[in-house]
């Protein structure tokens, strides 16, 4: 699996509100919180349940469950992919070298 299938993975797996209540945000029914990015005293940021993203309408950041773990975390990609594979147990191959058969199955 390249980085990119793991990523795209996640993405498939993992919704944006599930990623929030993971780091520790409490989303109303509309999908909206507080922004742990910029700090603010109202919930501008909202979660997407279709696309599977998010948006901040006060700092105007946005992006996957991943851009979210690395915007809250402070983790590169990397790091933020491990953290949610380990956190939803989604058993992906993230920090393994493919092997030879596998590049060549991908292929």
């Amino acid at each position: 699996m390249t980085v990119a299938d793991i990523a795209d993975a996640i993405k498939r797996s993992v919704t944006a509100r599930q990623a929030a209540e993971m780091l520790g945000l409490n989303p109303n029914p509309a999908g909206f919180c507080r922004c742990p990015i910029h700090g603010e005293k109202t919930g501008s940021m909202k979660l997407y349940p279709d696309q599977r993203g998010w948006y901040c309408f006060g700092c105007h950041t946005g992006g996957s469950v991943i851009d979210l773990v690395m915007a809250c975390c402070g983790l590169d990609m990397k790091a933020a992919v491990a953290m949610l594979n380990d956190e939803f147990s989604l058993g992906l191959p993230v920090g393994h070298e493919a092997t030879r058969e596998q590049a060549e199955e991908a292929r």
